[in-house]
Order: C-alpha cells, then sequence, then structure tokens
C-alpha cells in the first residue's frame, strides 16, 4: 500500500528548503535597531497626506508637504513645510479669517530633540519609541485623563518609502468640540479614548538640493499666498 502523502511532501519540501537557506537570521538588538533605523530618516522626503474625521470622511482629502530631517551629534531635526489647499478650514484656521477663499497656505514647522537608542525626545512631552528596526511610536498623553490626545507611527517601509500614520483620540473630560472648547452645559465625556480623526502621510526620499523647488512647485500647486513659520 502506497504511504504518499501530497500534504506530507510539502512539509518536506518546506523543511529541506530551510534547510537549503541556512539558519534563520538572528533578531537584531536595541542598539543594532537604533544605528540601523535612525540615520535612515536623513535626507529630503515629499509627502502625499490625507486627512479623515472620526467617520472616516475627508476633512482634506489630498494636500502634500515636504520634510527635511538632519542627523548630527545625536540629534534629530525635524523641520516641515505643510501646504493646505484653498478653501480648506485648515488654511483659514492658519492663515487667518481675512484668506481668501481661493488661496492656499504654507504652514513651516520644526522639532528637534537628542537620540538615545531607541528614543527620540523632540521636548518633555514627546518620546517616540523604537518598537523595531523599521518603526517608531509616540504616545502623547493628557496628564489629566490619562488617554492619548495622538498616537503616532513612523515606519521605514523601505529606504525611500516613510509612512506616517497619526490618530487622534477623543481625551477630554467634558464633551468638546472639534477644537476641545467644552460644550454647553458641560457633561462628562460620553466618547472618552474613541476616534476623533486619524492623518495617513505617504513619503518618498527626494534626491539632494529638491527642497527650494518642491516647496516652490507644491506652493504654486495650492496657490500658497502666504507663509507661516512658526520655527
Amino acid at each position: 500500500m502506497s504511504t504518499y502523502h501530497p500534504r506530507r511532501r510539502q512539509l518536506l519540501l518546506a523543511g529541506l528548503a530551510g534547510a537549503l537557506s541556512g539558519p534563520a537570521a538572528a533578531p537584531q538588538s536595541k542598539a543594532e535597531s537604533a544605528a540601523r533605523f535612525w540615520p535612515q530618516l536623513a535626507g529630503t522626503w515629499l509627502g502625499e497626506l490625507s486627512y479623515l474625521d472620526g467617520a472616516m470622511r475627508p476633512i482634506i482629502q489630498n494636500y502634500h508637504s515636504v520634510v527635511e530631517m538632519t542627523l548630527s551629534a545625536g540629534r534629530l531635526e525635524h523641520t516641515e513645510y505643510k501646504f493646505y489647499p484653498p478653501g480648506t478650514e485648515l488654511a483659514r484656521n492658519v492663515g487667518g479669517s481675512d484668506l481668501p477663499a481661493d488661496q492656499g497656505i504654507e504652514l513651516i514647522t520644526s522639532q528637534a530633540g537628542s537620540i538615545d537608542q531607541g528614543r527620540w525626545t523632540p521636548n518633555a512631552n514627546e518620546v517616540y519609541q523604537l518598537v523595531d528596526e523599521a518603526t517608531i511610536v509616540r504616545h502623547l498623553r493628557d496628564p489629566d485623563t490619562g488617554v492619548p490626545r495622538y498616537v503616532t507611527y513612523w515606519t521605514l517601509t523601505s529606504a525611500r518609502t516613510l509612512l506616517i500614520t497619526n490618530l487622534g483620540i477623543l481625551y477630554t473630560h467634558l464633551e468638546a468640540d472639534y477644537y476641545n472648547r467644552p460644550l454647553a452645559p458641560p457633561r462628562p465625556n460620553t466618547r472618552l479614548g474613541e476616534l476623533k480623526g486619524c492623518s495617513v502621510f505617504r513619503y518618498v526620499r527626494l534626491g539632494d538640493g529638491r527642497l527650494d523647488a518642491e516647496r516652490q512647485r507644491l506652493g504654486e500647486l495650492h496657490n500658497a499666498t502666504r507663509s507661516v513659520d512658526t520655527r
């Protein structure tokens, strides 16, 4: 009687393939992961961005940014030039209530801080923690409720691609509007800890010297007539 079984043959071939490929790579230590991750962030990145509310409806379906990151003497600096399209509430909030509806805005922000192996600390309240060789995460917790205001992930999916996901959380003790202003009459926040909104950013690495050209291109694309520098 034959003892041949297709499943047994598949398992045998899989085992042979593993043996021929050699031993599995040992997991990286935290120091090795850190030494590999942080230098890959340095450079200029072009981002395509989207922003959704808690019901997954687009607040801004498509906007852009350019990010420049430098790493020197154990310190990472992150400077972002973000372009909000005309007619959006975020453009009006940044540019002022007198911003014409057909004009967009450029917002310039910067954060910098020291790197201690798996941790980047732009300021005392913000710590990005390395969770594996390709991802860092930030939990920005509210001191009163203990609930995160934001949960942020940065993941290097390749040497030229960076994905950032930012989850905004309803964190106030009292029910509030989108800008965390308490509603009247005051009442406990029954949605504490639920999703307020999320943003998804997709970045690709640019070549050296492309920063100014991309800023000009995106400024023209979004008719950004005002630039607000918060650095």
